[in-house]
């Protein structure tokens, strides 16, 4: 914009575009809510909506709430590999993750990563900033038990 008026004006023009958008969501779920036939369930569910509740500060869902929905959507195909996913923590929006199970040796796993849960993560969770994959864990080295205490027939004579 060329000049400070214009851009005031238009961005005015935005805020009240945003503040009725918003007020007719909010509106439409207060309106599907007490009639729910899954009408509500399946407003909150679709990816576009949910994007535009999110915009608006209106989904009905946690982030946390939204990313056990993204996990719960890509878990049984991991665990059919035999692997696992771990949520380790979320900080300034981004979620740290960790493969456990055989799928953290799996050539493809980095893929499988990249792939489905990035996926599910953008559909469920357009307003996460990103994920970050943690080193794996070392398998547990096995220790042995402890030896019994071999005692000395000369030192039990003696005592």
């Amino acid at each position: 914009m060329p000049d400070a008026d214009s851009r005031a004006l238009v961005e005015e023009l935005l805020h009240s575009v945003m503040q009725l958008h918003g007020s007719g969501l909010s509106q439409m779920l207060e309106i599907a809510l007490p009639r729910d036939g899954g009408t509500y369930q399946a407003l909150i569910d679709d990816p576009t909506l949910r994007s535009l509740l999110l915009i608006h500060d209106l989904h009905p869902l946690t982030l946390e709430e939204r990313m056990d929905q993204a996990i719960a959507k890509v878990l049984p195909y991991m665990k059919s590999h035999g692997g696992d996913l771990q949520v380790v923590e979320i900080v300034d929006g981004t979620v740290k993750l960790r493969l456990k199970g055989t799928c953290k040796s799996c050539p493809s796993s980095a893929i499988t990563l990249d792939l489905a849960v990035r996926a599910a993560f953008e559909e469920f969770c357009p307003d996460l900033v990103g994920f970050e994959v943690l080193p794996m864990e070392p398998d547990p080295v096995p220790v042995p038990a402890p030896a019994e205490k071999l005692v000395c027939l000369g030192e039990a004579a003696l005592a």
